[in-house]
């Protein structure tokens, strides 16, 4: 191949230990009309404080539900008037439903199942804050949520693009509950970026057109 292009500096890594080649890191996640999407209120989330998202295949156990489950128990007993709404379907979702019970949380956790596209945005939107510390270096579910202004709390195995840090609507925490817990409540209180047009051309550099444009270019070169 001329170019191989990977969606994280770990992949660029990873494909250097393992090939011996050197990819370019290119990262995609948005659609260009996401900024113009005007979303609707969901009703899960209710009239709580604290609002709270993770949307994933409930059959993989690096997903780290139950982790996330755990660590919100934590949260919880600080911040009672809260919500974390699960969308996603698989294997484990009657045992996660089950672990929710045990703690004790399940009249602050609803689980909604599979959440189709066209509703995606709308979940986004509604939620102060998205959660997810499974086991990956990159996620379009969490800049799809920026892209409705809304936060996000990922594992440490993230890439960091600290452009996104210092607006105030990127967190990282070691997916641990301990450490979820505590980072929860202070993505929650974090200041963000006061200018709009600002945090938008970040996130612009993510959008597919953009990335699609990088992989010509060098292409072409």
């Amino acid at each position: 191949a001329k170019s191989v292009f990977v969606l994280s500096d770990f992949a660029v890594k990873e494909k250097k230990l393992m090939y011996g080649i050197q990819a370019l890191n290119i990262t995609g996640a948005l659609e260009d009309d996401i900024f113009q999407y005007k979303p609707n209120n969901i009703e899960d989330f209710g009239a709580y404080k604290n609002k709270l998202l993770t949307i994933a295949r409930l059959d993989d156990k690096d997903k780290r539900i139950d982790i996330l489950l755990v660590a919100y128990s934590k949260f919880l007993k600080k911040n009672p008037n809260s919500i974390l709404v699960i969308g996603g379907s698989g294997s484990e979702y009657r045992n996660l439903i089950n672990l929710s019970i045990e703690l004790n949380i399940d009249a602050n956790v609803k689980f909604v199942g599979f959440i189709p596209d066209e509703k995606l945005y709308d979940y986004y939107s509604s939620a102060d804050l998205f959660v997810s510390i499974d086991c990956a270096d990159f996620r379009i579910t969490s800049y799809e949520s920026m892209a409705m202004k809304t936060k996000v709390l990922l594992s440490s195995e993230t890439d960091v693009d600290e452009s996104l840090v210092k607006t105030g609507y990127y967190h990282l925490t070691e997916p641990t509950p301990e450490d979820t817990a505590i980072n929860i409540e202070k993505a929650l209180s974090s200041t963000t970026l006061s200018k709009n047009s600002d945090f938008i051309n970040i996130l612009k550099k993510y959008t597919w057109s953009s990335y699609f444009s990088k992989i010509e270019k060098i292409i072409s070169d």
